[in-house]
């Protein structure tokens, strides 16, 4: 049985100087490094905003507004007080208390619904994901950027009694990850990479699902890795997720 645990609240100062971050394309290095087999870079062509300083238009100061709006609402869907116990994050040596993937299967259909999405640390635009249940139940559908070129899913299932996450990248390829059972407390998820397709060559680029973390039913962060072949490209990236419905 997976235990609750209460999550450690987020500094609001955190989020107010991180005012021009809130946002992101999906997976920042990712969308500006080029495919394999390709001399192009997957570039979102709607340009980013400028920074805001002291000589902003009028109109620069009505983003602020919105950031503003935006900031508060994530400092309040992650404002959950008491910490976690350290322990709780490490590896579980006894297999009888390895976290059930069924149970947290059943957790994650809780993310049903419409989220903004943005990244924690780097200057980019927020964008949507959408997480869809189907087939029955059984498959939850993460879509990334619903209906832009740069759409990407995810698929979390149950397979052979493991929770599987696959990724279907802009990249042209399926890396798959696997929940690491033997880690986390059923909040913390940890995955691990098994596999995909279309990873054969040297110079892919492919991104991995490092993390996932649940902090209450109106946020949640994941963390990415992106990768050229075996070797990191760059380094890990956090995005936050505030319930928009």
């Amino acid at each position: 049985m997976i235990r609750p645990v209460a999550r450690q609240a987020r500094p609001s100062a955190f989020w107010l100087q991180n005012l021009r971050t809130l946002g992101a394309v999906a997976f920042a290095l990712a969308l500006v490094a080029p495919s394999a087999g390709s001399a192009e870079a997957i570039i979102d062509p709607e340009p980013l905003p400028a920074p805001v300083n002291a000589s902003t238009s009028i109109s620069a100061a009505a983003s602020i507004d919105t950031a503003t709006a935006v900031t508060s609402s994530v400092a309040a869907a992650i404002a959950t007080p008491a910490a976690i116990d350290p322990e709780e994050s490490e590896v579980l040596a006894d297999e009888a208390a390895w976290l059930d993937a069924v149970e947290v299967f059943e957790r994650l259909k809780s993310l049903e619904g419409t989220w903004q999405a943005h990244f924690i640390d780097a200057d980019a635009p927020s964008f949507t994901v959408t997480y869809q249940l189907s087939a029955r139940g059984t498959v939850l559908i993460e879509t990334s950027h619903p209906g832009a070129h740069i759409e990407m899913k995810t698929i979390f299932l149950l397979a052979d009694g493991e929770l599987q996450a696959q990724h279907l990248c802009a990249f042209g390829n399926q890396p798959k990850m696997n929940l690491d059972r033997s880690r986390g407390n059923g909040y913390d998820l940890y995955f691990n990479h098994v596999g995909g397709s279309n990873l054969a060559s040297e110079d892919a680029m492919w991104m991995r699902l490092d993390r996932l973390s649940l902090f209450n039913e109106d946020y949640f962060e994941t963390e990415w890795s992106t990768f050229k072949g075996s070797e990191p490209f760059g380094p890990a990236q956090g995005i936050g997720m505030v319930r928009m419905d």
